[in-house]
């Protein structure tokens, strides 16, 4: 009998094992206690990340072959166009940037359609894809497992499917209202868009094409080489073939450095700010966020977010109308390079400042005026992106591709959540500042 027990225990015990050893390895669980409640904060999101990322590059072969098939199209069809639709954050995350293609465009038919679908607009931007895939475009599905099986369930058919490996619920941690928050599409997204873009452009190296790629605006000479390059799909120089899977992997791995730089010198600062949050809503004030960036301006308030920080700007540079700020007041000013001051920014944070309200930044700082520019006290998350924006050589040709700007950017501000998020569910509520400046 005894040993009949002991089978039946370990019948029970050893999925249970299994499992939480396997929660652990995807940091899931604290490592000090693989039995602890499951991590639910900053770094929670970056061991997703770096997990999603490692995912992706498993993914070089099928990614590859997408981005095959599309170059063949492009090259062959003078009127085909890359373009996406879907989530507006990607579309933005892939317009104008720095190492990115010249001639990203709206959708046409005929065309490369990435397709990035929004978890809640999902029949809408489905049936979207219907109709343009109808008028025979490549439709290129970039989504997470989950919402892949709920288009073939609703009879969806694409050309090719990218997983983005976000988290099987778009949100990574469960609250207690039984919501997932948190959201990782965004940030899988952005990396798959660089991905497959580097994969696209090696691609079409091969067929003797060479896209032309942007010098960023913010290096001096870009704007003037945009100018004179112009609208042409294809330089006349013919290119340096590229081998596949090379561009991704190097993209991969430039990624993961500035990652790994950001998560061991600015762990403390995204703590603090989490923590600056809190304290503005423990007093019955209002936490604002300045989103001046490509992807992150449109996906403030996207599915999975916790609803933390109020949009304060309308635009690249504008506040939006009605919003009046406050004393005790807080306001994460998520950026680029550069501080929101000057009449661009129409003096924005001495505004702030003199209406009382607290500032904290994340910008990339090799400007170091504007690093200068931040008083003592205000916290700065240095981003770790280099000048210059791009960080994938292109043999033969006069500028790198593939920016990791917007996957930082995007892993700041949605770490900055996951740590509030944590923040906010620590009981009891009194004494969570002291518990954060304990942690290491």
């Amino acid at each position: 009998m005894k040993h009949r027990a002991a089978q039946a225990l370990a019948a029970v015990a050893l999925p249970a094992v299994a499992f939480l050893i396997g929660c652990s390895s995807m940091g899931i669980f604290t490592k000090a206690t693989p039995v602890a409640k499951p991590a639910q904060d900053a770094e929670a999101y970056y061991q997703w990340l770096m997990g999603c990322l490692d995912s992706l590059e498993r993914d070089l072969p099928q990614i590859v072959a997408s981005a095959e098939t599309a170059a063949r199209k492009y090259v062959d069809n003078e009127k085909c166009v890359i373009s996406s639709i879907g989530e507006k954050g990607f579309q933005m995350e892939a317009l104008g940037r720095s190492g990115g293609l010249m001639r990203f465009l709206g959708p046409t038919d005929n065309g490369v359609l990435l397709f990035v679908p929004r978890d809640d607009h999902l029949q809408e931007d489905l049936a979207l894809a219907a109709q343009y895939r109808a008028k025979n475009c490549l439709v290129i599905a970039v989504a997470r497992r989950s919402v892949l099986q709920a288009a073939h369930e609703a009879g969806a058919q694409f050309d090719s499917e990218i997983d983005n490996h976000a988290a099987e619920h778009g949100g990574l941690f469960l609250s207690p209202d039984a919501a997932w928050r948190v959201p990782t599409d965004p940030t899988a997204n952005a990396a798959a868009l660089w991905v497959w873009t580097g994969e696209f452009v090696a691609a079409c190296t091969r067929l003797g094409k060479m896209p032309p790629i942007y010098l960023g605006f913010a290096v001096p000479g870009g704007f003037d080489r945009a100018k004179k390059i112009g609208q042409i799909k294809f330089h006349l120089e013919p290119p340096i073939p590229m081998k596949p899977c090379v561009a991704g992997a190097e993209f991969l791995r430039e990624l993961r450095k500035d990652l790994a730089a950001l998560h061991a010198k600015e762990m403390r600062k995204i703590r603090a700010v989490a923590d600056l949050a809190a304290k503005t809503r423990d007093i019955g004030r209002t936490t604002y966020i300045f989103a001046h960036g490509h992807a992150f301006m449109a996906q403030i308030g996207c599915a999975h977010d916790p609803g933390y920080f109020t949009q304060i700007n309308a635009d690249w540079f504008r506040v939006k109308e009605g919003i009046k700020i406050e004393p005790g007041d807080f306001v994460f000013c998520l950026g680029f390079n550069v501080v929101l001051r000057g009449k661009q920014f129409n003096d924005f944070d001495q505004t702030a400042r003199r209406a009382g309200a607290r500032l904290a930044w994340s910008i990339t700082s090799y400007i170091k005026d504007e690093v200068k520019a931040i008083p003592r006290g205000e916290i700065l998350i240095d981003q770790h992106w280099a000048f210059g924006d791009a960080v994938v050589t292109v043999p033969g040709y006069d500028v790198k591709m593939l920016p990791t700007s917007g996957v930082l950017a995007e892993a700041v501000l949605w770490m900055v959540n996951a740590e509030l998020f944590n923040t906010l569910r620590m009981k009891p509520r009194e004494g969570h500042a002291t518990a954060l400046a304990a942690r290491p």
